[in-house]
């Protein structure tokens, strides 16, 4: 009886500690906004400031089944198994632009169905509105 007593108890501390514990390398997505196409988080865990006045930080986008249809149409038929994407944007708080630094697209069984980093593009007016808006307004406090 012991013995059972002392496993329960074993068996509840363990569980509690892997319950809290955190790897090192684990996102902390926060939800920013939603559209017809799908739900945004950005990760909490990834935002930088490389200067005054820019914040960057990677977005995820669950797509949902109108969003998926969209880009489907727009990239091709092989899109129709995508599940989400995640992305490095850049905003500029002061003129109140934006930028994406790379992008990934994953298909619903987790593989990566396309990917493009280094895309340093201008930036970009961002959209009253629009998911970048919320973003702008999350990030650029």
């Amino acid at each position: 009886m012991v013995w059972a007593i002392a496993f329960v108890v074993i068996f509840i501390v363990i569980g509690g500690i892997l319950a809290g514990y955190r790897d090192a390398g684990a996102v902390d997505y926060r939800m920013f906004g939603e559209s017809k196409e799908g739900i945004f988080y950005y990760d909490i865990e990834s935002i930088t400031y490389p200067s005054n006045f820019t914040v960057d930080a990677w977005v995820k986008e669950n797509f949902s089944g109108p969003g998926v249809a969209a880009t489907s149409r727009a990239l091709g038929q092989d899109y129709r198994n995508l599940d989400h994407s995640v992305s490095q944007v850049e905003l500029n708080c002061k003129d109140k632009t934006f930028r994406q630094l790379s992008l990934t697209f994953y298909a619903k069984d987790g593989s990566v169905m396309s990917s493009s980093k280094n895309m340093v593009k201008e930036f970009e007016a961002i959209k009253p509105n629009s998911v970048n808006e919320a973003l702008y307004k999350t990030l650029c406090k």
